[in-house]
């Protein structure tokens, strides 16, 4: 019976060897882009902990799908009605923020003229290789000291702002690059962290902080807004709107959940969404529209 077995078992574990190599093997084939891309993947999906459980390699066309896929399924499901995908054929669309580009490159796909402005360098790699991988056309700009859009007065028909993943920066300066840069009859659209949401609702009850989960779009830092300061800082804009949207059910108290969960999204929803148009007497000289 020794004679079948043919040679001695050999352990190539590098813990069981005392090799240290083998003991982060994982570390040492880890890929930095692509753990940043996961990162980045998490934003996008609103998966703040645990694996995610994505087809394909990071930053490869099937990886890009199945965070689209991820992204609209479930919690973002308001994502392609409220930022108007389908509404922009051959206009000029300034987005600004976003992760990996999910919702930039549904513009491009529509048939719209995207710019992107990155929140950092690795962002906009990202975004870069996600447009490529779709064949999608994309314009990087970059923000500069002068102004946050940098681009040309009254250029612009979308402007799209998502500050879900970053701080959002003072609403009066944005309101007036966005009014600066978008054509009369220009639409603003703004993805801002809800102030009356469901943690200011049920966040002083003691056990509340303990067991309701963490959003991942509560970044270090990130600023929260209610739906009267977002209209008082675009005043300037008219036929404005500001709704509420993304709730998960886990993170509403039991005795809330007989609620269906899209009436208690518009109640106490963790993003605001808000849209506001330039007017249309914009384009009249200071003196006539005196």
């Amino acid at each position: 019976m020794a004679e079948a077995i043919p040679h001695q078992l050999q352990l190539w574990d590098g813990r069981a060897t005392g090799d240290p190599a083998g003991a982060r093997a994982d570390v040492v084939k880890a890929d930095p882009a692509k753990l940043a891309a996961e990162a980045l993947a998490r934003q996008e999906v609103f998966q703040p902990r645990g694996r995610l459980h994505l087809d394909g390699e990071p930053l490869t066309l099937p990886w890009f799908l199945a965070v689209e896929r991820r992204r609209y399924n479930r919690h973002g499901r308001w994502i392609p009605r409220l930022l108007e995908f389908h509404k922009h054929d051959g206009e000029s669309v300034l987005a600004v923020g976003g992760s990996l580009g999910i919702d930039w490159v549904q513009y491009a796909r529509h048939g719209a003229d995207v710019q992107v402005v990155p929140q950092t360098s690795a962002v906009g790699q990202a975004m870069r290789q996600h447009f490529d991988e779709r064949h999608a056309r994309l314009r990087l700009v970059a923000a500069c000291a002068d102004a946050a859009f940098p681009v040309e007065n009254a250029s612009l028909d979308v402007v799209a702002l998502n500050y879900l993943d970053s701080p959002c920066p003072p609403l009066d300066g944005l309101a007036r690059e966005a009014f600066r840069v978008l054509r009369p009859g220009g639409k603003v659209i703004l993805l801002a962290r809800a102030w009356w949401d469901i943690d200011a609702w049920w966040g002083w009850l003691p056990w509340y902080g303990l067991l309701g989960p963490r959003s991942v779009i509560d970044p270090p830092g990130q600023s929260r807004h209610s739906a009267g300061q977002v209209r008082q800082a675009f005043a300037a804009f008219g036929e404005s709107r500001a709704s509420r949207r993304h709730l998960r059910r886990a993170e509403v108290p039991h005795i809330c959940r007989i609620f269906p969960l899209p009436l208690l999204e518009r109640i106490v929803g963790r993003v605001l969404v808000f849209k506001a148009f330039k007017p249309i007497s914009a384009a009249r000289p200071a003196s006539l529209a005196a």
